[in-house]
């Protein structure tokens, strides 16, 4: 983690991604983080969702698999997204992380600062935590992301014009995005701002 601190803001880059840390301190009560993480892809829902517990991932991941018609990635998003089960418990558990939040483009949590650690100790857990929210954020992220789109009225995002059912289609194996077919190979690779996985890794549907 890197970056500069400035009257208790901390402002910098973990992992790739822009990372905003404010220690909370106030006169009665215990202090806290408040964070605020990007997406190293840009793939985040603009959507306000909060998660406030094990039991809401569990049910968004289920969701999400009800859709795999609509998207067949998120099924697999959802089978890896409660593979990090254990990291969302931590989160909550451990790291007293009261919700983690998904909204505007951004990742918002805030979470317990450790009292009783001595100031390395506590820069070491501070990583930890946000090695896990990194984690998870970035998946179920993704899975509201990719929900999101499918919302919305399916437009290829190279040309802008409708998705018909009878034209061939190109999925961006990373961001999950449709294509027209053509549109994908013209350009040459994923078209979605922040993404642009390469045309050789689409997944292509007559």
């Amino acid at each position: 983690m890197r970056g500069r601190t400035d009257d208790h803001v901390f402002t910098g880059a973990f992992k790739d991604r822009s990372v905003r840390i404010l220690l909370v301190d106030p006169p009665l009560g215990e202090a806290r983080y408040q964070i605020e993480l990007d997406s190293p892809i840009g793939l985040l829902p603009m959507e306000r969702t909060v998660i406030s517990d094990v039991e809401t991932v569990e049910r968004l991941a289920e969701q999400a698999r009800e859709r795999e018609d609509e998207h067949p990635r998120l099924a697999s998003l959802a089978d890896t997204l409660l593979m990090g089960e254990s990291d969302w418990r931590a989160l909550f558990r451990v790291f007293g992380v009261d919700s983690v939040v998904f909204a505007g483009g951004l990742v918002y949590a805030s979470a317990k600062f450790g009292d009783g650690f001595s100031v390395p100790d506590e820069a070491v857990r501070l990583e930890r935590l946000l090695e896990r929210l990194a984690a998870v954020s970035t998946l179920l992220g993704s899975i509201l992301a990719v929900s999101e789109r499918a919302d919305s009225e399916a437009r290829c995002p190279y040309c802008h014009d409708g998705l018909a059912e009878e034209s061939a289609m190109a999925d961006c194996p990373r961001c999950g995005a449709r294509h027209h077919a053509d549109c994908y190979t013209d350009y040459g690779r994923c078209a979605v701002f922040g993404c642009a996985a390469p045309e050789d890794k689409a997944v292509v549907r007559a």
